[in-house]
């Protein structure tokens, strides 16, 4: 197929001995987005021996490609909302949702009542979202909140170019601004910085590493991070000789937020600098204007997928699933335009999202095993 490919690796389970979950059993899902340029991969990983909810070990979500390090495997993306990590309820949905134009994959939950206290928020969804040929990983925050959300925040964390450590592989991180370099001191002990930015000026960033560089023949390459200005209030970088972890506080009133990530392999330091100066303008402009539904989905046809639907059941004769088939398109075709209407007006439907996202991929899966009874 051309344009992004999403390859949905499956679930895995395994027994962990990671602190504080010894012996219980983990749950982990990778899915990758190949845009034809770059393979990134989410990684979905929690913990499901708990008995308040799903426990995430370092993070529920991480970016394990395209390089080991960076955005961090096991743990690089948090959404919180009043108090509330989203990414400890049982998730309602996670997976591809389309490719081809635009890969999409969705993570969707619903923070049910009298968990976490009774701190019920109602729903949640991350989406990510890949364009053919590009380099950078799209993302979508959406909160559907069933009461006032006063506290609204992203956690990020990465290893930005290499694993470091004080005593074996010593790096100097480095957090590169429009503004300014914030640049960790050279120490033998550990040393923690943070750092407050300002959004309105600050709204990219790149993170590297002094020692680390690909200029001079060492790390992966460094990674980087573009929101959008008037969506979030504060950031606060914190540099640790290991980890830098930013804290995004994003305005409490609003029902989506969006940024980008991109990760350079094999770039300097310097290179990925021009890169990310010079494609945020363009970043910021897309994010603002960009839809980010689906496109099967946004551009569902129901006349057309009619047509598709006689034309792949002709070839069969009383098969099992004939009247769900054909029932399908009409199902998708009604929600459609409420799902349009509530994404253009900065506040999605999550909840009929999710239904027609699940009714239109059983629809592809219907056909496509309709397709394979006539061969």
């Amino acid at each position: 197929m051309a344009g992004v490919i999403v390859r949905d690796h499956g679930n895995r389970f395994y027994r962990t001995d990671f602190p504080g979950h010894e012996g219980h059993r983990v749950l982990r899902r990778d899915i990758t987005l190949d845009t034809g340029r770059v393979k990134y991969t989410l990684r979905y990983t929690v913990c499901t021996s708990h008995r308040e909810g799903w426990v995430p070990l370092e993070g529920f979500l991480g970016l394990p490609g395209p390089t080991p390090v960076n955005w961090y495997s096991e743990g690089f993306f948090e959404v919180w909302a009043n108090g509330v990590n989203l990414g400890s309820f049982k998730p309602k949905f996670v997976g591809p949702v389309d490719e081809g134009r635009m890969g999409v994959v969705d993570f969707v939950w619903r923070a049910a009542p009298g968990w976490f206290g009774g701190r019920y928020i109602g729903w949640g969804r991350v989406r990510f979202l890949a364009l053919p040929m590009d380099e950078r990983l799209l993302c979508e925050v959406a909160l559907q909140p069933q009461i006032p959300v006063t506290e609204f925040t992203i956690r990020l964390r990465a290893l930005p170019s290499y694993r470091t450590s004080l005593t074996l592989a010593p790096g100097r991180r480095k957090v590169v601004t429009p503004l300014r370099e914030v640049v960790q001191p050279e120490a033998e002990r550990p040393i923690r910085m943070e750092v407050v930015l300002d959004p309105r000026r600050e709204n990219w960033l790149l993170l590297c590493d002094e020692v680390f560089d690909r200029a001079k023949g060492k790390g992966f390459g460094p990674c980087g991070v573009l929101f959008l200005p008037e969506q979030v209030k504060g950031v606060k970088a914190t540099i640790t000789h290991y980890f830098v972890t930013l804290r995004l506080d994003i305005r409490p009133y609003l029902g989506v937020v969006r940024l980008a990530f991109w990760e350079f392999p094999g770039l300097s330091n310097s290179a990925a600098l021009a890169r990310l100066r010079g494609g945020a303008p363009s970043t910021s402009s897309l994010l603002r204007s960009l839809s980010f539904l689906p496109p099967s989905l946004e551009r569902f046809d129901e006349e057309a997928m009619e047509d598709k639907v006689e034309e792949v059941l002709s070839g069969l004769k009383d098969w099992a699933f004939e009247m769900e088939l054909r029932a399908l398109p009409r199902e998708i075709a009604l929600l459609v335009p409420k799902v349009v209407e509530a994404a253009k007006s900065g506040w999605p439907d999550i909840p009929t999202e999710l239904e027609a996202v699940r009714l239109l991929l059983r629809l592809k899966r219907l056909l496509r095993e309709a397709k394979r009874e006539i061969l």
